[in-house]
């Protein structure tokens, strides 16, 4: 029976609504900061990682909040919408009134249409300390814009002085970082200085930002539990805003308790400028598809972009090749500004972010205990680029219950005879074909795993360590003792169906080996260790996986594939390669007129005869 009783409810899940109900009851408040995550975890007698699932959880529904460096915090409106709230009137406070005026300072370019000008984050931000202070009917706003129209921009000392010649209580300073000698000057006049910024800061200020690293978090959560793996970060070039989401990428993938190397992150050329949104997205075009010819994006992967306009070039480009966002891949950018294209994306909190900075104005003028960093977080909107990916469904037949008689099922047998005799040759012929290109793709992903290892190794990896054992062994534990292994996990791509069909379906477990050459053990030939494909001269002349003979084949091979290595040719027992694909009769061995596959250090698969194989097995300078 699958009664709803009988559901097993995961643990971070009893975790979170423990939490909520500490919450609804009035336990914890809003602006209480809750007990550590080791306090709780000991509490509940859970994982540490249970604990932070379930604050994560809180966090994306808008219960708790992080402060940088303080802890987490209740939210102060526990019931709030995740999509970004409407201004609604707010009631005049009770407490004691605050007199004076309070500068503001931020670059609102003056565009020609409205649509244009109000969607400015800095207007937005704005907007919010003004819809925070018309409740204080004691202060004045004092507005100083920093671009001027038709003139030279104004710096930030230069508004700061205008501000504090007029006498101002105090501060809040839109999109900008302060430089010492302004942080000077309102320490000197004894004014307090907040930012509203959209990263964190250095300086030692008050502040309000949007915490990247959390909005992370929440995109690799968003993906891994709608099915997407692995996941891809992909940043055409670098910047530290960037750098804030990839961290939280990572703490989201280690805090579901999922394995680092899930993740890759590719492409980034440090040499590449930002610049504007639209050429960010002709860059994340190019590398895009410069990753889709290398074949490191894999169908099912959940792609997380630093912004719009990166996710923008990418989808660009999986469409030219007929890749279709949610459903050959999952993509999630930032900053919400392609609702049109059904991306999915996480929302930056703009106008709270002005409110809550008005918010920490005001508390310092009163002198109330007032946070130092208010961490706002990004709202996931979830469109169709991030669709749940579903397991297809079985089609159900049922048999009609057709009777023939003995002659008509006599007709039917010597028909399909016919046809066999006809069709045998072609499909035959296709049937290979399909195997050789199963055995051309497990080539290239034991390339694309072994290149993986290297980038994370410290030690180059020995030539017979990729995989342990011998090849006869009836077991697959020395393909999964191998180092290897953690980057392909399956087994069944370290076997050619060719082979299988030659020398029979229990004689291995594998049929790769190695070029001992790109491991640095032959000094005679002038090999040397290859850790990534630059180090050689030529990679795409230079063999890295090919196809190795075995003695089951009577006569043909002089050694077998029990050391996972091809030999140098130098040696007494010279190894051979596997000639078995495209063979003109797999019946009666030995067959020397087929080829065999190989894989080269760029990552392309050729189909070659030995001897045009061995050319390349061995001089990799």
């Amino acid at each position: 029976m699958n009664n709803k009783s009988e559901i097993k409810v995961r643990p971070h899940e009893l975790v979170a609504e423990a939490l909520r109900e500490r919450i609804r009851s009035g336990q914890w408040r809003g602006g209480q900061m809750i007990p550590g995550r080791r306090d709780l975890a000991k509490e509940f007698g859970v994982a540490l990682t249970t604990v932070e699932r379930g604050v994560i959880t809180l966090i994306s529904e808008g219960l708790l909040r992080a402060d940088d460096r303080r802890g987490t915090f209740v939210t102060s409106s526990f019931g709030a919408p995740k999509s970004e709230p409407a201004l609604a009137p707010v009631a005049p406070t009770a407490r004691e009134p605050v007199v004076g005026t309070v500068g503001v300072i931020a670059p609102i370019v003056p565009y020609e249409t409205a649509s244009a000008h109000e969607s400015q984050w800095p207007f937005q931000i704005l907007e919010g300390c003004e819809h925070r202070f018309a409740a204080e009917t004691g202060l004045t706003l004092r507005f100083v814009n920093t671009v001027v129209r038709g003139g030279t921009d104004l710096s930030v000392s230069e508004a700061a002085n205008r501000l504090l010649a007029e006498r101002v209580v105090a501060t809040i300073l839109i999109a900008h970082e302060p430089t010492p000698d302004v942080l000077a000057k309102f320490q000197s006049a004894g004014v307090p200085l907040i930012l509203a910024v959209f990263d964190p800061v250095s300086v030692c200020v008050p502040q309000v930002y949007i915490d990247g690293v959390l909005g992370g978090a929440m995109a690799a959560r968003h993906l891994i539990e709608r099915g997407y793996r692995p996941l891809l970060y992909f940043q055409p070039f670098h910047t530290y805003w960037a750098e804030q989401r990839l961290a939280g990428v990572k703490s989201g993938i280690e805090s579901l308790g999922m394995p680092p190397h899930i993740l890759r992150v590719l492409p980034v050329d440090a040499g590449l400028q930002v610049g504007q949104a639209d050429e960010q997205q002709r860059m994340a075009r190019a590398g895009a598809e410069a990753a889709f010819e290398s074949g490191a994006i894999l169908q099912g992967a959940g792609v997380i972009a630093p912004n719009d306009s990166i996710a923008m070039g990418f989808m660009e480009a999986a469409a030219a090749r007929g890749w279709k966002a949610g459903r050959d891949y999952g993509i999630i950018g930032f900053d919400d500004r392609a609702r049109d294209h059904g991306l999915t994306s996480l929302r930056p909190p703009v106008v709270s972010l002005g409110e809550e900075a008005a918010r920490l104005a005001l508390g310092l003028l009163r002198a109330e205990d007032a946070p130092y960093r208010v961490a706002l977080r990004h709202r996931l909107i979830a469109r169709t680029s991030t669709e749940p990916r579903k397991p297809a469904t079985k089609a159900h037949f049922q048999g009609r219950g057709l009777r023939f008689t003995l002659l008509e099922l006599l007709v039917v047998v010597a028909i399909l005879a016919i046809l066999m005799t006809l069709t045998l040759p072609v499909l035959r012929h296709a049937l290979e074909q399909v195997r050789l290109a199963k055995c051309q793709s497990n080539l290239h992903q034991l390339s694309l795993a072994q290149f993986l290892y290297l980038e994370d190794a410290t030690v180059f990896a020995p030539h017979r360590q990729w995989v342990l054992g011998s090849w006869d062994e009836p077991s697959l534990e020395g393909i999964r003792t191998g180092l290897i292994f953690p980057y392909l996990t399956t087994v069944d791509a370290y076997y050619c169906p060719t082979f299988a069909l030659v020398c029979g379906k229990d004689t291995t477990t594998r049929s790769y080996v190695m070029n001992w050459n790109v491991a640095g053990l032959n000094s005679d030939l002038g090999s040397q260790e290859i850790w990534k494909p630059t180090q050689a001269h030529h990679p795409s002349r230079v063999a890295l996986f090919a196809e190795e003979n075995t003695w089951i084949v009577p006569g043909f091979s002089l050694y077998t594939i029990n050391d996972g290595s091809l030999c140098a040719p130098d040696w007494p027992l010279r190894d051979t390669l596997a000639t078995f694909h495209l063979s003109s009769d797999y019946s009666s061995p030995p067959i020397y007129d087929g080829s065999c596959d190989v894989v080269f250090l760029d990552g392309h698969v050729e189909i070659r005869t030995t001897d045009e194989t061995l050319q390349v097995m061995y001089d990799v300078r």
